[in-house]
């Protein structure tokens, strides 16, 4: 179904097929984070943090990788060949994750309780888990915060004085790779019984990151032998360098 949702993207004839189809992708591709849950369920608990934590490494990787090679892919083929190459990697996916998965629940078969009820189940758990109500608040907080980066760079690196081309703009998503190697070492650290000092220490590092990224509009690290593609168009910046 994510499939056939980007390749209606990728075709949209207009702007408000183009919304349904979005709507459609955003609505399917949380089937990624399904996987985390998976690998809980798939590991012993002496282990469960570390494989939760290369799992989320892996979905973090996916997205800012994806964002570089989407950028790539637009400035080469258009902006549809985005949609329509996530499509052919999803199916993919699809053939590769159905085979490579149990094809049964490790401890609760999924069969005693219908699908209504197991969604129901997890207000029930929200309401009765405190822990549960911390940890979601903070994902909940976390991810806005991630959305509303990645959402809201491209208009300043676009503009000028920087004038990046997507391309480049895209590539900004490899300094967040980091975000993958840091999430496989607080599962380790979880595993250790320092889930609440990594969470501290994350939230305190997430906080003061926005003090540099406020100033991107002014102050951008880049190389004095910058290739000159990375600006929009092809062809050196006239404007200065900045430290």
């Amino acid at each position: 179904m994510l499939a056939v949702a980007l390749l209606a993207a990728g075709l949209a004839p207009g702007a408000v097929a183009l919304l349904a189809a979005l709507a459609a992708v955003g609505l399917l591709a949380v089937v990624a984070q399904t996987m985390v849950a998976a690998a809980a369920a798939l590991t012993p608990p002496a282990r469960r943090g570390r494989a939760v934590g290369t799992v989320t490494g892996g979905i973090v990787t996916g997205i800012l990788l994806a964002r570089a090679a989407a950028g790539a892919l637009a400035d080469l083929a258009g902006w549809r060949a985005v949609y329509l190459v996530a499509a052919g990697v999803i199916l993919v996916l699809t053939v590769l994750v159905r085979r490579a998965l149990p094809a049964g629940a490790p401890a609760v078969d999924a069969r005693e309780m219908s699908y209504g009820r197991l969604v129901a189940s997890t207000v029930t758990l929200f309401a009765r888990q405190p822990l549960l109500r911390v940890r979601g608040t903070l994902a909940l907080l976390v991810f806005a915060a991630f959305s509303t980066l990645w959402s809201g760079m491209a208009q300043p690196l676009s503009g000028p004085p920087w004038s990046l081309s997507r391309t480049a703009i895209g590539a900004f998503g490899l300094a967040g790779a980091a975000g993958a190697v840091a999430a496989t070492v607080a599962g380790r650290w979880n595993d250790r019984g320092l889930a609440r000092r990594t969470t501290g220490v994350g939230l305190a590092v997430l906080a003061l990151s926005w003090l540099p990224i406020g100033l991107t509009g002014r102050s951008l690290w880049r190389s004095r032998s910058a290739p000159s593609c990375w600006t929009s168009p092809c062809r050196p910046s006239t404007s200065p360098t900045r430290p």
